[in-house]
């Protein structure tokens, strides 16, 4: 979110459209599953960022996420976008 906030006089003045990368809580990496994937923010931060937004009078335009190929099952994605979902409605 420090991103967000740096940017964020510019975003105003320029009127940007802006959106975010999710890194969803239930993307896991592989590799060690105990952490989130490398890429994204967290739900948290996602949360923070839209804040400011919000605040600075600016929406979300989008909402990027990825989730794995090797995803472990047909709940992930709908996880995903609901944790999407609860976050951008505030």
């Amino acid at each position: 979110p420090h991103e967000v906030a740096e940017l964020l006089p510019v975003a105003v003045r320029d009127r940007w459209e802006v959106g975010i990368r999710l890194c969803p809580d239930a993307q896991r990496d592989p590799e060690a599953p105990a952490e989130t994937d490398a890429f994204g923010m967290t739900g948290p931060e996602a949360a923070a960022a839209v804040a400011l937004l919000r605040r600075a009078g600016l929406g979300i335009a989008s909402v990027h996420l990825h989730l794995r190929s090797n995803i472990p099952g047909p709940d992930l994605p709908s996880t995903a976008l609901l944790q999407a979902a609860q976050i951008c409605s505030g």
